[in-house]
């Protein structure tokens, strides 16, 4: 599992990876005035600068760390730390190095770019990385169940924005509409609607695991299946049920599908909903049984 490095690593290792790279850019710049000077072989797109070398490595070295913090913290979640969740002044230059390197972008002289980089690892905050990387880290399983949870609310039209009450209820189930819907104007699904399925299947996959209820998967399983199977410019039939009564029914009325929920089946994925999604605004409550 990878860890959060201590701030002396972390320089270390940027160090290290400025350096090579920096000496690769002088072997290479060395290597195309021979070609010119000697062969007159030019390359007129080539562009690649010390700076541009400078910048590669800083953002492929933080790159390299949140890909591995992100594979060991989150969880079952598919949750990233992404390179903008930290600070600019992690991952850009300050001014005043810069303006010193642009003056000096083509002279392939190592112990000038070696000085400039030193320069840079003087004024970079470790410190502030290490703290920043810990509180993503620490956070990121959290915030990818809250992700999660957040997508079953919008999935299943449950939070309360002063209307009717859309959620209904019969003697043997509660019956959701889902908002996902054939949406081209071509008939069949298209790929945004097949991408939102996948990602609500993710979230309830999620809530079955956490709350130990499995009889939730099966049926958005076969739905995702049957609309990934259907022909081209083609919906699924009408009428069209997956899953069983005793669970979850869905049940395709013209486009839309409609979820029959065993209401103890049901109630695992609220808990999983109420624990973990963004405390913003009310969910619309259960109506009693017909």
């Amino acid at each position: 599992m990878a860890i959060i490095k201590s701030a002396t690593t972390y320089r270390l290792q940027l160090d290290g990876l400025l350096k090579s790279m920096l000496q690769a850019w002088v072997d290479y710049q060395k290597a195309y005035s021979t070609l010119v000077g000697g062969y007159g072989v030019y390359d007129s797109n080539r562009s690649i600068s010390a700076l541009d070398t400078i910048e590669c490595a800083l953002s492929k070295w933080l790159t390299t760390i949140c890909k591995e913090l992100s594979e060991a913290y989150q969880g079952g979640t598919s949750k990233v730390i992404e390179l903008s969740d930290l600070p600019s002044t992690l991952r850009e230059f300050p001014g005043s190095l810069r303006r010193g390197m642009v003056e000096s972008y083509r002279n392939p002289d190592l112990a000038l770019w070696t000085t400039l980089a030193d320069q840079l690892l003087e004024q970079y905050n470790f410190d502030l990385l290490k703290e920043k990387l810990t509180v993503l880290a620490e956070g990121l399983e959290q915030a990818g169940l809250q992700e999660l949870a957040d997508r079953l609310v919008s999935n299943f039209w449950l939070r309360n924005h002063g209307r009717e009450n859309p959620i209904k209820r019969t003697k043997r189930h509660i019956v959701i509409e889902s908002t996902l819907y054939s949406d081209s104007i071509f008939g069949g699904y298209s790929y945004d609607t097949m991408q939102k399925l996948s990602l609500m299947l993710a979230a309830i996959r999620m809530a079955a695991k956490e709350s130990g209820e499995h009889r939730l998967v099966p049926p958005f399983e076969e739905l995702l299946q049957a609309v990934e199977s259907a022909p081209n410019r083609e919906t699924i039939k009408s009428g069209t049920a997956f899953g069983n009564k005793s669970t979850i029914e869905i049940k395709i009325y013209h486009g839309k599908f409609k979820c029959f929920f065993n209401p103890e089946v049901l109630d695992s994925l609220l808990s999983f909903v109420v624990i973990n999604r963004t405390p913003n605004g009310e969910l619309y409550s259960l109506p009693e049984a017909a």
